[in-house]
């Protein structure tokens, strides 16, 4: 992500750079600008099924005056929100969120899985930019890879923080050492949330995206020729927010992430 940053810096160094929402009025401009562009394109570009009951879903980039100035996201968010509007909006999290409050199966209807719910939406960022939903703003393909090398580089301080090699000082300078813009404060914030959710949910968002990724690729080549992207995306979103092995073993039949599961003895009632 770090070298894909790199190139992606050359291939739009002559376009100007864009400016960050000087008010609310602005961001919210940018905010419905992006959300029209997102909806367009996943209509016309047969990306995923959006009903017609998922109406208007809201932001994740409320405008904010700080005394320091921006934050790591804010920088981000700011300037182009369509990277966050494609991980938390739609499809992203409020999307994911709305089929999954209408799902009545007593298991997949009420079970959300960490991994699961963040892999999918942190894999819509680069998957959608490949698929073409920046092309209008180049730029943009700069802050998703931003995003993608915060969230690498939280990997090695959640394990590291959880088996108590690593203070949170220590997990802080290790994450802002490896990603460019960010600040102390969001850092800290970072290090102590994952700290507090279950072990593993901050390596979730990396470790499910390449679980998507090799989800997509086995789909794809059990299909060949007749493997459609919306078809996938609408399959593997009907499946229900349980972990993605178990979901590739719904849709692929291949056992391998799953096997042990099979030979695990039940919990004594």
């Amino acid at each position: 992500m770090t070298a894909a940053l790199a190139i992606l810096r050359h291939r739009n160094r002559n376009l100007p750079q864009l400016t960050l929402s000087q008010s609310a009025e602005e961001q919210a401009g940018k905010v419905a600008a992006t959300d029209a562009i997102v909806r367009k394109f996943l209509k016309d570009e047969a990306i995923v099924t959006v009903p017609d009951f998922v109406r208007e879903l809201g932001s994740n980039t409320p405008y904010i005056e700080r005394p320091g100035g921006p934050n790591f996201w804010e920088h981000i968010q700011f300037r182009d929100p369509i990277p966050d509007h494609l991980h938390a909006v739609i499809p992203g999290h409020r999307f994911d969120a709305v089929l999954g409050a209408r799902d009545t199966r007593p298991i997949r209807g009420s079970y959300s899985d960490g991994g699961r719910a963040e892999g999918w939406a942190t894999y819509l960022e680069e998957a959608l930019m490949l698929a073409g939903a920046t092309q209008h703003s180049p730029r943009a393909d700069e802050f998703i890879e931003l995003f993608g090398i915060f969230r690498a580089a939280r990997v090695a301080a959640d394990i590291n923080m959880q088996q108590n090699r690593w203070s949170v000082p220590e997990a802080v300078a290790q994450m802002r050492g490896r990603t460019p813009w960010l600040d102390e404060d969001v850092a800290r914030v970072d290090a102590e949330i994952y700290l507090r959710r279950p072990p593993g949910y901050g390596i979730a968002y990396t470790i499910g995206k390449l679980q998507m990724d090799a989800l997509l690729a086995d789909r794809a080549t059990q299909l060949g020729e007749t493997f459609e992207l919306r078809a996938f995306h609408d399959e593997f979103l009907a499946a229900g927010r349980l972990p993605i092995a178990l979901v590739r073993y719904e849709m692929t039949g291949a056992t391998d992430e799953v096997a042990l599961l099979w030979e695990t003895p039940a919990i004594p009632r």
